[in-house]
């Protein structure tokens, strides 16, 4: 019985890092005619539990979860970047981006939580990092697979 506590010990805790997510990992260039665009969400506590919906040209692609990121190839030229929240929250910006053939982007996902006098207040914007801090950023963001994203199915940037 002794040796049985140890051993149920080894295994639980086996099994909880063997789901643990993979961080980081760069995906493969663009090549001619497209380019590539890394969207991510550093880890941090304020607003953890909201996912936001990310969309490209009005078109919702994922749900951005904390410490995540994902990446999309698409064709040259501009792109409206926007999220998509539920009533509760102010919306977040709406960006635009060129993108360049082989060209590669960084757009990060900033959320606050802060007191004005007796109310609470959550802002969500999206950043254009490209190639200031979004390459050191990521690092420790976690893959979000847009295939086996939830969807919000109500979108802000299309609703007044």
């Amino acid at each position: 019985m002794k040796t049985a506590i140890p051993v149920i010990f080894l295994i639980v805790i086996g099994s909880c890092s063997a789901t643990r997510k993979v961080a980081f990992i760069k995906a493969i260039e663009p090549q001619n005619e497209s380019s590539l665009l890394y969207v991510y969400r550093p880890a941090k506590s304020q607003n953890r539990w909201i996912k936001p919906g990310l969309a490209i040209n009005q078109e919702e692609k994922i749900l951005l979860e904390n410490g995540g990121y994902t990446y999309f190839y698409l064709e040259p030229g501009r792109y409206e970047i926007g999220l998509i929240l539920s009533n509760r929250y102010e919306e977040g910006t709406t960006i635009h981006v060129t993108l360049d053939s082989g060209g590669v982007q960084y757009i990060r996902l900033d959320t606050e939580f802060f007191m004005t006098g007796n109310q609470y207040s959550r802002t969500f914007d999206l950043v254009n990092t490209t190639s200031e801090h979004g390459p050191e950023e990521i690092m420790d963001c976690i893959y979000l697979d847009p295939a086996g994203s939830k969807s919000h199915k109500k979108s802000i940037l299309t609703d007044n």
